[in-house]
């Protein structure tokens, strides 16, 4: 049962579509981070909000998101950080080294890839330890640590302090700088004082399951305190920047500029140029007196009186430059202003004007020469609240004007003679605690709300297994092996439907790159090549599908830049090199779809972008993001991430909870109801018509009960037992939103105990089905594609129809007559030519007469003369599942390494990735048994998973599996996931990717 109140409540809400722009990338690598030392007093030490969305690039490395140093002691005042096993660790602590707070290693671990919303609200006046640190992941409240620490309330903290730097990125200690990180961050704030709550930050869909970012506007309306910040990273140049001090820069914000001249002006991002004549313009905005305002610039010009003014904004409507006199006409006596200017191009010397009541005739005499050269240095220009300007050139203070005007200002650039250039071009109202940049933090477009595709860290490997590979510089390079074939799968799935394009960069000398389907195993022996659903181009200018080569293009190596379009919709895909389409296709023919010149035609299936390094260390560096690219882009072709995806693709629904419950309870001994809304984590809801149990404590069998069948009659997964009936059982399975259990002795209400039930809504009451020779009683969900339904044998070959108006991927059939013949499970994994037993732990049997060697249509299954499957006069029951948007069936190889087992990507058939709630697995080459997972159990990923095991009645034990984008599977002693070997699996889980667009965070 979910009890998580912050959840629950916050399911019914209407919620706002917010885009979020822009993040940083911090890359170990160049040792970047951000860090500003506090020059006011903290506005509470014992009181503050901090609030974040990360995206790991790394695993298993220990990584400082934030930290300062205790000023008197040298001790951390403060520390963020995720350790070497991906647990958060957070702490605050005296200037005697004692802690105030400390959580020490989450249960939780952070290895998923995804967004995860951190939000930690803190007040050591409280002397509750779960009330005066409130920490919440993805609007969740994390409280699994390995220890803790509480200092009981009423201790003074070391942070914020005014004599020790704050490290965004790094730890900052003893002049040492460590745990250097391998993220993206995104819409970070501090609030200095204020004990904020996590639906500040974000907020919930309708449908309780994607938390969100809140907008920009949202945040800023916050209190901040002395102290506090909000860094929003809109581009290169507001990395570090406060924007809680309402920031604007020039050229990304439409009508900022006025006047006769403007024109003459042009705006690149945050440059501002001119070519032309004598000309001045000034900012829309006029700034109220008694306002700090802040201007920064790179001084990039030479020219002759280019400069930046504080003005008084009456003045502007008349206002002109004038070449002849050096500076305005349009001035009245009395006329105020205070200017920076590049006065003399000879020796780049910087003058500030200071002005009181001055006419126009008496411009020299207000002149003042800071002696200081500005030109190639970065400029700040302040107009502080008591009207004093000061001027800096690289941080350093080189002048002070104590007579500018305190009326409201706006601000002006001007020029007279030749070019103006002022690049990175920032004003900035209020005072603003802004971070230093060091050694380069960027900003992405890669953010909470739009994922762009990457390489992924946990689906890369080498055909040794144990060779080492890796990624850095935020995912967007992959390392190969120097003596193995490496293999490298993308984060982001490619629709089945629209045009796509991309860029792969070889950083060293050989490889192949191209697509592959999800069944691809990037550890198996053979390179993606060999596969028969592989379409790739090597460095030897040969293109290989189903290991077969043939001539098509260029060789390629060392910062060759190799481009791909995909023609999703037709299955044709062509290559680049250097911006030269191969075969002689041209970007005309690309754009039109003309297909004479294409690498390969005719592919279809689910792809995933790739890249192979043969055994000498290749890399190769991913783009996904237009502004990465060098090559042209084909008309209408788009980039791969998750914006596009949600364009490309047709999303009716969200919510598999309004169709399936993981439910948890404890036995009574008296009759129970169990109430799906509060079973699911949303509180959504369904009548329950197919009921799955287990006693997680005792060695009690599986219970299996069916709307069709009826209430009371029972089958049993992990034996051959014929149908019974168990009246303290499921009692009713037709009441409206819950299912009724009786006494229960022995498996399903047994006083004290645990237990788990499976529950799904099916299609109400049974309707008879003639789709197929042989008649069946069906009832079926045709939106989560789940059946049940019942027939007789006939002793011969037969079709008999499953109600889902898609074709099944896994059906389950079982004899309910006599105990005597085995469960038998259809797997599209397998084919038609094998079977599995459900209740036994036997790898596949190959018979024709299970499924007469006859795939499954959209309307019936086929079945052979096993008497297993079709005894005459014997009676069956069934249940299939077709790929939906809450279904992936599909198949994966194992790779006998630990921990490092392969990532089985579950695909939905509208081709979103899901997040599993419940996942079905079984090795077929092998005897093991059927495992079951779910997000109930344990709703977030950890050292192990709770798992129970169809074929047996064991107790419940645990598995490595993490769930994300997909699965990840571990391999450990007694539950064998990941042994070298083909896997099946069903899953049922939540579409990354919402109807509306929402990126679901990571687990």
């Amino acid at each position: 049962m979910f009890s998580n109140n912050l959840l629950m409540a916050a399911a019914g809400g209407g919620v706002e579509l917010v885009e979020v722009g822009n993040s940083a990338m911090f890359d170990s690598a160049n040792s970047e981070y951000l860090s500003w030392t506090p020059s006011s007093a903290a506005s509470s030490v014992r009181i503050g909000t901090l609030s974040m969305w990360v995206y790991k690039a790394v695993q298993g490395a220990d990584q400082q998101i934030l930290q300062q140093d205790w000023t008197a002691s040298g001790a951390n005042a403060m520390s963020l950080h995720f350790g070497t096993s991906d647990g958060l660790y957070f702490s605050m602590e005296n200037n005697a080294q004692n802690q105030i707070i400390y959580r020490a290693n989450s249960s939780m671990k952070f290895r998923d890839i995804g967004w995860y919303h951190i939000h930690i609200a803190y007040n050591t006046n409280l002397s509750v330890e779960a009330t005066a640190c409130v920490m919440t992941v993805n609007g969740v409240v994390l409280d699994s640590w390995d220890s803790t620490t509480y200092s009981n309330g009423g201790v003074d903290s070391g942070w914020p302090n005014t004599g020790k730097p704050i490290g965004i990125g790094v730890f900052i200690g003893s002049d040492q700088f460590l745990g250097y990180l391998d993220m993206y961050l995104s819409e970070f704030y501090f609030q200095d004082g204020v004990f904020g709550a996590a639906t500040d930050a974000g907020e919930f869909s309708d449908d309780g399951l994607y938390w969100t970012p809140k907008s920009s506007d949202a945040i800023k309306a916050l209190t901040f305190g002395n102290n506090g910040f909000y860094q929003t990273y809109e581009d290169s140049t507001w990395v570090g920047y406060d924007a809680n001090s309402t920031a604007t820069q020039t050229a990304s914000t439409s009508g900022m500029w006025e006047g006769d001249d403007t024109a003459e002006y042009t705006f690149s991002g945050a440059d501002i140029a001119s070519t032309t004549g004598n000309s001045i313009i000034h900012t829309a905005a006029t700034y109220t007196a008694g306002t700090k305002v802040t201007v920064e610039w790179d001084h990039t010009s030479d020219t002759n009186n280019a400069g930046v003014s504080f003005m008084e904004q009456s003045l502007v409507a008349s206002l002109t430059y004038d070449s002849v006199s050096g500076g305005f006409d349009g001035l009245s006596d009395g006329a105020k202003f205070a200017r920076v200017a590049n006065m003399n191009e000879a020796v780049n010397k910087c003058y500030l004007w200071d002005f009181g009541d001055n006419d126009v005739s008496s411009y020299a005499a207000a002149t003042q020469n800071s002696s200081t050269e500005i030109y190639g240095k970065r400029c700040k220009y302040v107009l502080e609240t008591d009207g004093t300007v000061k001027l800096y050139a690289n941080d350093t203070l080189i002048f002070t004007g104590a007579t500018a005007n305190t009326n409201d200002m706006v601000v002006c650039v001007s020029k007279s003679g030749d070019n103006l250039d002022f690049d990175n071009f920032v004003i900035t109202v209020g005072d603003g605690n802004h971070f230093t940049n060091n050694n380069t933090v960027v900003t992405t477009t890669h953010t909470p709300t739009n994922s762009f595709c990457l390489f992924n860290p946990l689906d890369i490997g080498s055909n040794n297994g144990s060779g080492a590979v890796s990624v850095d510089e935020g995912n967007k390079v992959f390392n190969g092996n120097v003596n193995y074939y490496s293999n490298a799968r993308c984060t982001l799935p490619i629709p089945t439907s629209g045009l796509w394009y991309w860029e792969m960069v070889q950083l060293h000398t050989q490889g192949q790159f191209g697509i592959a389907e999800a069944t691809w195993n990037v550890h198996a022996n053979a390179p993606p090549s060999g596969e028969a659903t592989g379409y790739v181009y090597g460095a030897n200018g040969e293109k290989y599908n189903n290991g077969s080569g043939s001539a098509y293009g260029d060789t390629f190596t060392t910062n060759d830049v190799m481009g791909v379009a995909y023609n999703a919709n037709t299955g044709t895909i062509w290559f680049s090199k250097n911006d030269t389409w191969q075969n002689s296709a041209t970007i005309a023919e690309i754009a039109a779809g003309t297909t004479t010149n294409a690498a390969f035609t005719g592919i279809s299936g689910q792809f995933f972008p790739l890249v192979m390094g043969n055994s000498d260390g290749d890399q190769w560096r991913c783009r996904f993001d237009s502004s990465e690219y060098t090559g042209t882009i084909p008309t209408d072709f788009l980039e791969l991430n998750t914006t596009n995806i949600a364009e490309a693709t047709t999303r009716t629904v969200s919510d598999p909870y309004k169709h399936w419950a993981n439910c948890l309870y404890d036995g009574t001994g008296a009759a129970l109801d169990i109430t799906i809304a509060n079973e699911t984590p949303n509180g959504s809801t369904f009548d329950p018509e197919f009921v799955w149990t287990k006693n997680r404590d005792q060695t009690d069998e599986h219970k299996i009960v069916d709307i069709v069948r009826g209430a009371t009659k029972e089958l049993n997964s992990d034996s051959n037992n014929a149908e019974s009936t168990d009246a303290n059982g499921v009692t009713s399975i037709t009441s409206t939103d819950k299912y009724v259990l009786g006494t229960g002795a022995g498996g399903y209400n047994d006083s004290g105990e645990a237990f788990v039930g499976w529950a799904a809504k099916l299609g109400g009451a049974a309707a008879s089905n003639e789709d197929g020779s042989i008649t069946s009683s069906v009832s079926a969900n045709t939106t989560l594609r789940m059946s049940c339904g019942t027939y007789t044998g006939t002793g011969s070959a037969a079709t008999i129809g499953h109600g889902l108006g898609a074709t099944p991927g896994m059906v389950l059939i079982k004899d309910r007559d006599v105990a005597t013949y085995d469960w038998q499970v259809y797997h599209s994994g397998v084919g038609n030519t094998a079977s599995l037993g459900l209740n036994v732990t036997d790898a596949k049997s190959t018979d024709t007469s299970y499924w007469n060697d006859t795939d499954p249509t959209s309307s019936v299954f086929t079945v052979g003369t096993s008497v297993a499957l079709n005894k005459v006069s014997t009676n069956y029951v069934f249940y299939a599942f077709a790929p939906s948007e809450f279904i992936s069936i599909g198949s994966y190889e194992g790779n006998n390494v630990s921990p490092d087992g392969p990532l089985a990507p579950c695909i939905n058939s509208a081709g979103i990735p899901l997040l599993p709630v419940f996942s079905m697995i079984k090795n077929i080459d092998a005897a093991a048994n059927w495992v079951i997972n779910d997000a109930e159990r344990q709703d977030y990923n950890a050292a192990n998973r709770p798992a129970l095991f169809p074929n047996d009645t064991a107790t419940e034990g645990t598995t490595g599996i993490d769930f994300g984008l997909g699965f990840k599977k571990m391999r450990e002693a007694g539950v064998t996931v990941n042994d070298p070997n083909t896997y099946i699996h069903l899953t049922i889980g939540i579409p990354v990717i919402d109807k509306a667009g929402r990126i679901l965070t990571a687990r």
